[in-house]
């Protein structure tokens, strides 16, 4: 049954992996503002919005403490988040500080339970998964 649990939460820690890879490609974003012609959209260069995506992701892994940040948009100097962003963004951020501790869990949870096994069947001549 251990070994069960630890195939599953392996396999959570995998999942929560591979989003986590994929959230954190700073490229991902590239390419999506050049394909959506972001910079047309919000009046921000290319350059600009990979420094705020930057930001943005440092905020997320606790690297950064807020997202205060000025740009030029359309031609004159704004804030990039408003109140509003910035409250919704705390709740993202605790989402993802919280899904991130939980994939680490489960990966040592599941490293611990086959070390657990392989010195248990150890003793007994067998490992058993």
């Amino acid at each position: 049954m251990l070994s069960i649990l630890a195939g599953l939460a392996l396999v959570g820690a995998f999942v929560l992996g591979s989003v986590f890879a994929a959230v954190t490609d700073r490229g991902f974003y590239t390419r999506a503002y050049a394909r959506n012609d972001a910079m047309a959209a919000t009046g921000v260069s290319a350059a600009e919005l990979d420094r705020i995506t930057a930001r943005l992701l440092d905020y997320l892994s606790g690297k950064e403490e807020t997202l205060e940040m000025q740009t030029e948009k359309h031609g004159s100097v704004a804030e990039v988040f408003d109140t509003r962003e910035k409250t919704h963004m705390v709740d993202v951020k605790a989402l993802y500080v919280g899904a991130r501790n939980t994939g680490f869990a489960l990966a040592a949870f599941a490293a611990a339970a086959w070390i657990f096994l392989a010195l248990q069947g150890g003793s007994k001549g067998r490992f058993e998964l």
